[in-house]
C-alpha cells in the first residue's frame, strides 16, 4: 500500500458490515488512515478493530446506530477526541424500507423509508461539518447506488431516497466548497451473488441471467467500491467534488437492456416479463 491518507483521520458508518463497509474500513486503515468504525453489529466491529490494530494499524470501534444522530455524532466526537482531528466521513450502511408497489405503501412506511435511507445520509453530513470546519477541509462520501438513477418494481421508496443522496453530495459541495470540504456520492451496483439474488430473484431465476446483463458480465466486487472511497478520500481527488460516480460494472450503461441481450453474433431476443419476441 502507498499510504496515501497517511495522517487522516477516517469515520466509516457502517463501517463493519460484511462486503462494502468492511472493505472500506481495510483499505483506509492499510492507507494509513486512523480509523473509526462505527456500526451496529457489535461483534464484527471489535472484531474487524483488532484485527486491524493487530496488523499495526490504529484503528477503534463504536457501537452507532446510523439511523440516530446522537449515536453518528458520537463516532465523530471520538475520532476528534481520540485520533485530533476528521478528515474523512464515509456514510455506508443498509437502512430497512418497504419493497412494494406505491400504492400499496403507505403514508408512514413511505416516511419512515426515505429517513432510513436518506436520513442516515444527512446525518453523517451534518456530524462530520462541524468538525471538518475546524481544519479546515475534509472528504464525506456518501453512499448511494446504482438504482438512483433509474429504478425497479417495488423498489421507489429506495430509488427515490438515494436520487436525493446524489443530490445531498452536490448542496455539500456547493455551500462548504469554498472551505476545501468536498462530498462526493458513489453508486455501486449489485456486490456478491447474495444480494444480487434479492434483489433480481422475481426477474432472473439464475444468477447467470442477471451477470450477463451487465456489460462487464460480472458483479463488482466490495473492494472495488473500497478503492473508489479510498481514491475520493485522497488528496488525489482534490478536485473531485459535488457528483455521483458509479462502480457498477457498467450497469448503467446497458441498463436499456436491463430484460435480455444476447451475447454478440447470436439472433437478438427481447424478453420482457416472461415474453419472448425478436
Amino acid at each position: 500500500m502507498t499510504q496515501r491518507l497517511a495522517g487522516k483521520v477516517a469515520v466509516v458508518t457502517g463501517g463493519a458490515a460484511r462486503g462494502i463497509g468492511s472493505a472500506v474500513s481495510v483499505r483506509l486503515a492499510r492507507e494509513g488512515a486512523k480509523v473509526v468504525i462505527a456500526d451496529v453489529d457489535a461483534e464484527q466491529g471489535e472484531a474487524l478493530a483488532a484485527r486491524l490494530v493487530g496488523d499495526g494499524h490504529e484503528a477503534v470501534f463504536l457501537p452507532t446506530d446510523a439511523t440516530d444522530y446522537a449515536a453518528v455524532a458520537a463516532a465523530v466526537d471520538l475520532a476528534v477526541h481520540q485520533f485530533g482531528r476528521l478528515d474523512v466521513y464515509h456514510a455506508h450502511g443498509i437502512a430497512p424500507y418497504k419493497r412494494d408497489y406505491l400504492s400499496n405503501i403507505s403514508a408512514a412506511e413511505w416516511d419512515d423509508g426515505v429517513q432510513a435511507v436518506l436520513g442516515t445520509a444527512f446525518y453523517g453530513v451534518r456530524a462530520a461539518l462541524p468538525a471538518m470546519l475546524e481544519n479546515p477541509g475534509g472528504s464525506i462520501i456518501l453512499t448511494s447506488s446504482a438504482a438512483s438513477f433509474g429504478s425497479q418494481r417495488g423498489t421507489g421508496i429506495y430509488s427515490v431516497a438515494k436520487s436525493a443522496v446524489n443530490t445531498l453530495a452536490m448542496c455539500v459541495a456547493n455551500e462548504y466548497g469554498i472551505y476545501n470540504i468536498r462530498c462526493n456520492a458513489i453508486a455501486p451496483g449489485i456486490t456478491g451473488p447474495g444480494a444480487a439474488m434479492s434483489v433480481t430473484r422475481t426477474a432472473y431465476p439464475t444468477l447467470e441471467e442477471w451477470t450477463a446483463q451487465q456489460p462487464l458480465n460480472r458483479l463488482i466486487e466490495a473492494r472495488e467500491v473500497a478503492d473508489l472511497v479510498c481514491f475520493l478520500a485522497s488528496d488525489e481527488s482534490s478536485a473531485i467534488t459535488g457528483t455521483t460516480i458509479p462502480v457498477d460494472a457498467g450497469f448503467g450503461a446497458g441498463k436499456a437492456d436491463f430484460h435480455g441481450r444476447p451475447q454478440f453474433g447470436q439472433p437478438w431476443t427481447t424478453r420482457r416479463a416472461g415474453h419472448q419476441g425478436k
